[in-house]
């Protein structure tokens, strides 16, 4: 059952998820990279 005064946060929630998708994807390329390029540096 809804409130009348309750928030609906659905639409937000999904758009703050997706942002840190989209970061968590971003960060992760950069840790492969870093580790192949100190991989390739200790060879």
């Amino acid at each position: 059952m809804t409130w009348p005064f309750e928030n609906d946060t659905s639409q937000i929630t999904k758009k703050l998820a997706k942002e840190s998708m989209r970061s968590e994807k971003r960060r992760n390329r950069m840790v492969i990279i870093a580790v192949a390029l100190a991989g390739l540096l200790t060879e």
